[in-house]
Order: structure tokens, then C-alpha cells, then sequence
């Protein structure tokens, strides 16, 4: 059987959690799913082997980084990218919540920020730019071999900032904004030039760059994640994917079925769990 794999970060597992709570209004797929996913997962650096038995990523900066998480407590993890006919989505490389809440943006701006911030030092483009390429090469040479061997991959946006991340981590919200803008353009340019799908946010989800209220994570303390709402946007954009690349007939049927009958109202299918 056809699969769907989220790979990534604490975004895909939490869309993995409303996929699991909308399940039961949406007539069953011929493909099945999984998800692979680690908090944190966008900052490790890792291994990669492109070999004869297909593409493996190895880290062992899980119990680096996240001591307390038991499941991978002083050990490693492999992830082995081995099946050709089925659909893999990422979360990770566009997760920029490590561009945006830099605390050298106490010191610094982006150059178009400049005018409203003397006191800082303005970054010109080049430099943005050679940090972005820091920040994403390992994960684009990952999709790129995916690519190259004709592998289905996609990767889906995180939410834009939540509005209350200038206030939580003390940043201007100007700067802020233009940075989340300049590097998520920036992924996003590159991942087109290599042909890799981006399965992007909805419009009506976030205002002049900022996820509103609705969309957001319920919790104040919570700095990036998406509402439940969000989520379950979010994989029926997955899924719309998904299907569309591996998906039979009668998937096309049930998918458009729960977009124009149950998937019109996820508040009420949410509300009832």
C-alpha cells in the first residue's frame, strides 16, 4: 500500500494530531500514514548517505539538544527514505522561527528596517542571504537527492508568526516581520528552482505577516505553534497533495465529498471531539 510520511518538526506532529481527530468524518483512503516527527527536528544538522538502497539521515544531536525527551534519550535516530511510490512531506526547512526570534535582533536589522531603527546595525541582503543558505543547506541536500531520484516531496509552511512572538522574546515587531518575509521568500525561490512543491498557508490565516488570533495556539506561552483550527487546514492542503500524486479515483471522490460536506465546517468537527 501507497503511503503518506510526515518527516519534521513539532508542526507536522501537530498536524498529524488533527489529522487523527478529523479521521472519523472522512471516508477512508486506499493510501495509509505516518509521521515521523521530532520537537525540534528544524535545528538538528544530521548525516546523509545517498546509496544503492535508497536515502538515510542519521543525527545523534537529539540527546544534544533535548535531554528529557525519553523516546530518544541518549540515542540516535535513522530515518530511512526507501519507497518510491509513496508521498513525503517536510516541515522543517521552512520553519523560520530561528531566523525571527535571533536575539541578535537586539543589535541588528535587516537593511530595509534601518531607517526606523538608527540605534541598530543593518544587515544588507548578502549577509541575510548567507545566513539563510547556513541555516537550510543540509535539509535542501535532502530534498534534492529526494529529487533527483523521483521521489513525491513536498514541504508545508509552518504558521507565520504569531503576534504575540515580539512581545514574548522583546523584539520589534517591524523586524520581526521582515525577517520571517525575507527568508521565507527566499526558501521558497529556492525550492522552485528545484522543482519541490510548497504547500503553503492560507491567506485568511495571518494579517500584514502575523498568524491571527484564531489560527494561533491557544496557550500564550507557545510562540510558534498553530491552533487546532490551523492544523486541520493544514492536512487537508496535505492531503490535497497527497492524493492528487498518489491517490486512485475513489480518492479524488472522498476527498472532494469532506471538502464540500463535513471539511466546510472543521470548527464543528473539532468542537465535537
Amino acid at each position: 500500500m501507497r503511503r503518506l510520511h510526515l518527516v519534521g518538526d513539532s508542526h507536522l506532529n501537530q498536524i498529524w494530531g488533527a489529522w487523527n481527530r478529523i479521521a472519523k468524518a472522512f471516508d477512508p483512503l486506499t493510501f495509509g500514514s505516518d509521521c515521523f516527527c521530532i520537537h525540534g527536528a528544524n535545528i538538528f544538522d544530521f548525516e546523509l548517505t545517498d546509496g544503492d538502497n535508497g536515502i538515510s539521515v542519521y543525527s545523534n544531536r537529539v540527546a544534544e539538544e533535548f535531554p528529557n525527551t525519553l523516546e530518544y534519550k541518549n540515542n540516535a535516530f535513522v530515518y530511512n527514505f526507501d519507497q518510491m511510490d509513496d508521498v513525503y512531506v517536510f516541515a522543517s526547512p521552512l520553519h523560520s522561527a530561528q531566523i525571527y526570534r535571533h536575539s541578535g535582533w537586539k543589535e541588528f536589522c535587516p537593511w530595509e528596517c534601518a531607517t526606523a531603527h538608527p540605534d541598530l546595525q543593518a544587515l544588507s541582503t548578502s549577509v541575510l542571504t548567507a545566513w539563510f543558505e547556513a541555516h537550510i543547506r543540509r535539509r535542501l541536500e535532502l530534498l534534492r537527492a529526494m529529487n533527483r531520484r523521483g521521489f513525491r516531496v513536498a514541504v508545508v509552511e509552518p504558521p507565520k508568526p504569531l503576534a504575540r512572538v515580539p512581545v514574548l522574546f522583546s523584539l520589534s515587531r517591524d523586524i520581526v516581520q521582515a525577517t520571517d518575509r525575507l527568508y521565507r521568500k527566499y526558501v521558497k525561490a529556492i525550492l522552485a528552482e528545484n522543482d519541490i512543491v510548497v504547500i503553503s498557508v492560507p491567506e485568511h490565516t495571518h494579517v500584514d505577516g502575523f498568524t491571527t488570533e484564531e489560527y494561533s495556539y491557544p496557550v500564550s506561552t507557545d510562540a510558534h505553534h498553530g491552533s487546532f483550527l490551523f492544523r486541520a487546514e493544514m492536512m487537508i492542503r496535505i492531503l490535497d497533495f497527497a492524493v492528487d500524486r498518489v491517490g486512485t479515483a475513489s480518492d479524488h471522490t472522498a476527498l472532494e465529498r469532506f471538502k464540500c460536506g463535513a471539511g466546510k465546517d472543521l470548527k464543528a468537527i473539532l468542537a465535537a471531539q
